[in-house]
Parts: C-alpha cells; sequence; structure tokens
C-alpha cells in the first residue's frame, strides 16, 4: 500500500479491546547535515519521547579530527532522565561531504527531564554542546512519572493513579534500598548504577502487581498460578526495565570494578591467612 488508511482491533482478556488508526505515508526524505565549521552537534537542541529512541550527529571538520584526533568522550548531565548508549566513540568519514561524523543513540528516560549533552574530541580544549529535552510522545498514553521519596512503609514503591496520569514513588528509605540511595532528602546515590537498577526492579514489580490485580479482580486463581503468571510476565517486562534504567557500557564497567574490587578483597583476605599462619607457626617453634 502507496497511500491510504487501515485499522486494527486488538483485544487482550481480562484487559479489553484498543483500536488503533495506521496512516501509510510517503516516507520522509533525511537532507544531509550542512558542512560542520567547527566540532559541534548537528542541532543546538533536540527533544526526544519517554522510552523512545533518538539518533543524533556529531559534526567535526577533518582541520578539528587532524588536530585533535577521532576519539570522542560524552558527558551527560541527567543520566536519570536521559539515557546515552555510548559514552564513547570514534569519528568517521561522513558518506556526505568531506568531514567527519559520528551517531550517537539516546533514549528518554523521564517526562521533564533536560540534559545537556557535552562532547569532547580528543584530549584538547575543543568541545561541543547540546540540550536534549525528554517530553511526552503524543502518539501513545502518557508512562509513568517516577519520584524518590521516602516513608515508614513496608513497601518498596507505591503505585498512585490519578487523571493526570500515573505516579510511582520509590521509597528509597526502605531497608532493602536505601543503601543504594544514600541519605534522605537528597539521596546523593539516586544516580548510580545500583539505584537505577533497584528502579527498574521495583517498577517492573509494581506494574505487574496492578496489572494481575485488574486483570484477575473477579477471576479466582490459586497462589501456585498467580505467581506462575507473575514470573511469566516478569521475565518480560524487567529486562526492558533494566535497560531502560542502565546502558550495556554502564553494566561493563561496573561488572569490571567489582571484579578488580573482588579480586582485591580476595587477595587481602589471602594475606591475612598467610600473615596468621605465620605468627602461630612462630609461636608454636619457640
Amino acid at each position: 500500500m502507496i497511500e491510504g488508511n487501515a485499522a486494527i482491533e486488538v483485544r487482550l482478556e481480562g484487559v479489553g479491546e484498543r483500536l488503533l488508526d495506521i496512516e501509510v505515508v510517503e516516507p520522509i526524505t533525511i537532507e544531509p547535515p550542512e558542512p560542520p565549521i567547527t566540532f559541534q552537534f548537528e542541532r543546538a537542541a533536540y527533544s526526544i519521547g519517554v522510552l523512545k529512541r533518538k539518533k543524533i550527529l556529531l559534526l567535526a571538520p577533518t582541520s578539528a579530527v587532524d588536530k585533535h584526533g577521532m576519539h570522542v568522550v560524552l558527558n551527560n548531565s541527567d543520566a536519570r532522565g536521559l539515557l546515552v548508549r555510548r559514552m564513547e566513540t570514534d569519528l568517521g568519514p561522513s558518506p556526505d561531504g568531506d568531514w567527519y561524523q559520528a551517531t550517537i543513540e539516546l533514549e528518554g528516560r523521564q517526562h521533564g527531564a533536560k540534559s545537556t549533552l557535552t562532547a569532547h574530541c580528543g584530549t584538547g580544549p575543543l568541545r561541543a554542546q547540546t540540550v536534549i529535552t525528554v517530553g511526552r510522545d503524543q502518539s501513545g498514553p502518557q508512562p509513568p512519572r517516577i519520584e524518590i521519596g521516602h516513608s515508614q512503609s513496608y513497601a518498596r514503591g507505591t503505585w498512585q493513579e490519578e487523571e493526570e496520569g500515573v505516579t510511582i514513588t520509590i521509597n528509597a528509605a526502605h531497608p532493602a534500598v536505601r543503601r543504594y540511595f544514600g541519605a534522605a532528602p537528597d539521596f546523593p546515590g539516586q544516580n548510580s548504577v545500583e539505584a537505577r537498577l533497584m528502579i527498574a526492579e521495583i517498577v517492573a514489580d509494581l506494574t505487574i502487581r496492578e496489572i494481575l490485580s485488574r486483570q484477575f479482580k473477579t477471576e479466582k486463581l490459586g497462589v501456585e498460578q498467580l505467581y506462575v503468571q507473575r514470573y511469566k510476565m516478569l521475565s518480560e517486562l524487567l529486562p526492558q526495565c533494566h535497560q531502560s534504567q542502565v546502558a550495556d557500557s554502564e553494566m561493563g564497567s561496573t561488572l569490571v570494578t567489582k571484579g578488580k574490587a573482588d579480586a582485591l578483597v580476595i587477595a587481602k583476605s589471602k594475606e591475612r591467612a598467610t600473615a596468621g599462619t605465620a605468627r602461630v607457626s612462630g609461636n608454636g617453634r619457640h
């Protein structure tokens, strides 16, 4: 079909039905970027939908690459609101002209977030900046708003649904998670990899609980069957939640750091054990 309209009806037991309108249009022709004058992003500002991905271009004239090199290091001012898939990359020859460029992949995390993305070229002072605003994707329902709070509740988080949408509040004072978030009210560790992984766990858990509560509100279900259904749904949703909070590159660096830390602990333990054995052997000889 070159152009026209269509409708698809989707039905899910226990949830209801939804009608999707599809409009087929001509593909958008992407114009090549203007030749860069200096090391720069293609645009000074971008907007991206929540849980949506966008690719943006980082450009550099050949003279800048010759002087400063091709390697680029990125800095993201709001890692919780905006996910940058790779924090380091290399510029390569552009297929559109005599300059160099790199594609940066972004993903919106939190509605209303505003991040300044800074790129550093080589080891010199050359840098480029752009502002990324995360907004609501108008083509779909508004995603839950995630907030960090604290209470004396036994729950790790709460689900609150209002006319404006759903708000998930993470209880950062809960005994199982407070070590990752830090002290209230600032929660200095909330942007750490560990804290973001906990956010993913809690959001997935509350979402599945809400879905199951609605689905089986009037239907009786055994405890064993309920747990089977819950774990099945978590196996599908949880990886997506983890991916939305932590990039693969961040996990790699975390695992390497943790591995070094574990090796250091083992080495220290061996040193103490060896020293203790030496002292015991020495005492035994006298």
